[in-house]
């Protein structure tokens, strides 16, 4: 749904996320940095192909650890 138009150069992140979420966002929130621990998934040169054969990830790797938001 289209809720308002606007110059890149005419407006901030407050606004547009207010323009979003229909109200004020805060856009800083106060906490500790997170403290992730163990990995509890791994993935090395992963490499996926669609249904016609075309490579659509090529050697992703990643970590995932416990306490991380993804």
């Amino acid at each position: 749904e289209m809720v308002a138009h606007r110059e890149t150069a005419k407006t901030d992140k407050e606004e547009l996320s207010e323009l979003m979420v229909g109200k004020k966002v805060r856009l800083k929130v106060d906490k500790e940095d997170a403290t992730p621990t163990d990995v509890v998934l791994s993935a090395k040169n992963h490499s996926q192909y669609d249904s016609q054969g075309v490579k659509r990830l090529k050697d992703v790797s990643l970590d995932l650890r416990a306490g991380e938001i993804v």
